[in-house]
Parts: structure tokens; sequence; C-alpha cells
């Protein structure tokens, strides 16, 4: 094993570590704490935790078996399911950052309306079209026979198929990305953005109470 085989296999298990460890803390910390539970934010937090957890501990221990063996597992079958698992959990991470994001935004920009609005029932809805969305783009990749072991990246996952379904493939791919990578990313620019717009709006309202309150300080007869 090269120098920079050996850097890498002890990235991936320092970060594998650090994903377990992190998100076994979270899952712990909600578990413990009702309040978390019964509310939206803790609800879609839970949700990211567990796929990051199931990602953690299904695909990347096989990442660092590719990296050291340089090849897919040998048991039939268990490449198609890996591959399956990275496709669905690495979309629905993806999009449960997005509604996080968004549920931090309406706290932030609408917080009378806030309790109203970010109920359980309505992080139910929405885990349930992520899920749905990330199955479904799963699914038929994996029906589709477009998951494989990829060289690559040293692991299961999408891989070109042969020539005659490069056109269908393409479609696939730029769709997968497109609602499972680039819609969160806009979502969660938006929503940071909207969050600093208003954070900034409350700086400028304590900077000016701070300026008419040292007005009157000054002006108070010693």
């Amino acid at each position: 094993m090269g120098t920079g085989e050996a850097l890498l296999v002890g990235l991936l298990v320092l970060v594998l570590a650090v994903a377990l460890l992190s998100n076994a803390l979270v899952l712990l910390c909600c578990a413990s704490r009702a309040e978390l539970r019964a509310r939206a934010s803790g609800v879609l937090l839970v949700n990211l935790s567990v796929g990051h957890l199931l990602l953690a501990a299904l695909d990347m221990p096989f990442t660092l078996l590719g990296v050291l063996h340089g090849q897919p597992p040998s048991a039939p079958g268990t490449c198609q399911v890996i591959g399956f698992l990275d496709t669905f959990l690495a979309s629905n991470a993806a999009l449960s950052v997005a509604a996080l994001s968004a549920d931090q935004w309406l706290a932030v920009g609408f917080p009378l309306r806030c309790a109203r609005l970010l109920r359980p029932r309505n992080a139910g809805l929405l885990l349930a079209c992520a899920w749905g969305q990330s199955l479904a783009f799963a699914v038929a990749a994996l029906g589709c026979s477009w998951l494989g072991y990829s060289s690559t990246f040293a692991s299961c996952s999408l891989r070109l198929p042969p020539e005659p379904e490069h056109l269908r493939f393409a479609a696939f791919t730029a769709a997968f990305h497109a609602v499972g990578f680039a819609l969160p990313l806009a979502v969660l620019c938006v929503t940071s953005l909207g969050v600093l717009r208003v954070a900034r709006s409350h700086c400028r309202r304590m900077d000016t109470v701070t300026k008419k309150a040292l007005v009157l300080l000054t002006d108070l007869p010693r």
C-alpha cells in the first residue's frame, strides 16, 4: 500500500468514526429530550441523523474495503444492494438538510406563525415526500441495472451502462442530481440568505435602540 492509499484509508476511518459517534450522540440527545421529539425540527433532525448513521454504517465500510482491495464485494448482489442504499440515503440526506434549512428560516422569519406552520405532522409530510422521491430514483436505478462497482470511486454506486443506454442514463442522472442535489442546494442558499437578512434587520434595530438609550442616558441630570 502506497502513502497516498494509506492516507486515504486513515481519512476514511476517521470520517467513519466521527460520523458514527456524532450521529449516535444526536439520536441519544433526541431520545432523552421529549421536547425535541415533539418539534418539527427534532423530527427532521432525527431523520437526518438516522440517514447519515445508516450511510456510514452500511456504505462507508465497503468503500474502505474497495480502497484496500481495489475490487467489489465478492458476494453476489451485495454491490447492487450497497449501491441502492448509497443512492437512496445520499439523496434523502440532501433533501433532509434542505427541509431543516427551510424549518430554521420559518422559525427566524415568521416566529409568530412558526408553531402553526412547523408541526410534527407537517414535518412528517415533508419526510414522506423526501423518502418517496429518493426511493423512486433508487428503485429506477436498480431496475435499469445501473448500479455496480465504480473503480473511480472505489465504491458501489451509479455506473455508466453500455453505449445504447447512454442517453437514458444521462437523462436519469440529470434528473437525479437536479431533484436530489441541485434543488436542496438552491433551497439551502435561499433560506440561508433569508436568515441572514432577518439577522441583519434585527441587528440594525438593536443598534437603533442602543443609540436612543445612550442618548437618553446622556441627557439625564447628574
